[in-house]
């Protein structure tokens, strides 16, 4: 097949070329930092160049997904274009509180707080075993 012939496929490569060369061309890379405070860890993330909305923040099991997604409206098909621009996963460690993580935003920065569970034993113990023969 050749691709010079057809339109449609080189009006869609040219179009996404075009998007790519946008985004790649005027969006800021994204900062990311971790800190350690005490027991806490505290995610730092920006990227003053896309909307809030593009953001997500989820978490599963013990993993955070950190993702940013530029989003564009194609008026020329009426479709809905989304180009990744930012994925990071971040294992979350086990001394963590998953139940009190919480994201907030200010001066243009997410900050996720990753709190130390105070819920954990404060020095080793034995685990009894059951149904052990003496």
């Amino acid at each position: 097949m050749n691709f010079l012939n057809n339109r449609t496929f080189l009006k869609d490569i040219l179009k996404q070329a075009d998007v790519m060369n946008t985004v790649n061309g005027g969006v800021r890379q994204t900062e990311y930092s971790v800190q350690k405070m005490g027991n806490d860890v505290l995610i730092k993330i920006s990227n003053p160049s896309v909307s809030l909305e593009s953001f997500n923040f989820t978490i599963n099991k013990d993993e955070l997904f950190i993702n940013i997604m530029h989003v564009e409206k194609s008026s020329a098909h009426d479709q809905l274009l989304m180009y990744p621009l930012f994925f990071k996963v971040v294992v979350i460690p086990y001394y963590v509180d998953i139940n009190r993580i919480e994201a907030t935003y200010e001066s243009g920065i997410f900050k996720i707080l990753l709190p130390y569970n105070n819920n954990l034993p404060k020095r080793p113990f034995k685990v009894k075993v059951k149904n052990r023969d003496n």
